[in-house]
């Protein structure tokens, strides 16, 4: 990507003496990406700390087989020796043995990439993910009073056009939610700005509630409950998927929506950093 460790990253190499073997692509997207994933042999994501693993998905999807570690949310997205190969978080032996494995041997990984595939489609689509939580919300609404169109309040602490998967996941749900003949969507989200914005984007209304500081990654505005409330006040709301876990957002949702049913999609196999004071808090 582009991110910060990037020249990290590149000074490392020319001081291993690597840099003509290594090529930074930096961000790529839609049809390039898949070529990418699709030129490689093998995806190798050697990570510490990781809440779900998009990128072993992504490949998965391309038909590569993966090699990763047993932290965060990856266990439950590769099962090791179906997809690829999972080893534990710092055993960079066992972790060079099972690239080396693949790269070995064409055949085995074939039989990886097909299954990673076939994993990918089975429970990975936004078809299958909307179903998972279109189920999820027939179960909370069961049996309340009322019939028909359901107004449907999907909060999230960003959404497009910011980059992002939370971002990307919440868009998806809202138009395919929308798109369907018994609910109705608005987005709520925040934004840079110093006053409400509204506007539809993609079909959709979306409001954006301004922020008063941010901290680290999290936007944070005292206000958002009330906006929240006046707003599904306004809008008939009696629904609310609220996404997390970048903090304050969610939390405000939960105080804003009184006695409207809550469900909180949580985008992270766990938040701990292995740091003191970032996980205490």
């Amino acid at each position: 990507g582009s991110g910060d460790d990037l020249g990290r990253f590149q000074k490392l190499c020319r001081t291993l003496g690597i840099d003509r073997h290594v090529r930074f692509c930096g961000r790529l997207a839609g049809s390039d990406l898949v070529e990418a994933y699709q030129a490689a042999t093998v995806l190798a994501l050697p990570t510490s700390n990781e809440s779900f693993g998009m990128v072993l998905l992504e490949a998965m999807a391309c038909a590569v087989p993966v090699v990763s570690t047993t932290v965060g949310g990856v266990p439950s997205l590769v099962e090791d020796g179906r997809q690829g190969y999972l080893v534990a978080s710092g055993d960079l032996s066992a972790f060079t043995d099972r690239v080396g494995r693949i790269l070995d041997d064409p055949g085995l990984a074939r039989r990886l990439g097909e299954a990673g595939r076939d994993e990918a489609k089975r429970l990975h689509t936004w078809g299958s993910q909307t179903s998972r939580t279109n189920t999820i919300l027939d179960n909370v609404v069961a049996g309340r009073p009322g019939e028909g169109t359901h107004r449907l309040a999907i909060v999230t602490p960003k959404y497009k056009p910011t980059i992002g998967g939370l971002e990307h996941y919440a868009h998806q749900m809202a138009t395919r939610f929308n798109a369907l003949d018994d609910y109705e969507v608005v987005v709520m989200t925040s934004h840079e700005g110093h006053r409400t914005v509204v506007e539809v984007l993609d079909g959709l209304t979306v409001f954006r509630f301004p922020r008063w500081l941010k901290l680290s990654e999290t936007p944070i505005n005292p206000l958002w409950p009330l906006n929240l409330r006046r707003a599904m006040s306004d809008n008939r709301i009696d629904l609310v998927n609220a996404h997390s876990p970048v903090p304050l957002m969610a939390e405000a949702a939960a105080l804003a929506c009184g006695r409207r049913p809550l469900v909180v999609t949580y985008h992270s196999g766990s938040m701990v950093k292995g740091k003191r004071w970032p996980d205490l808090l």
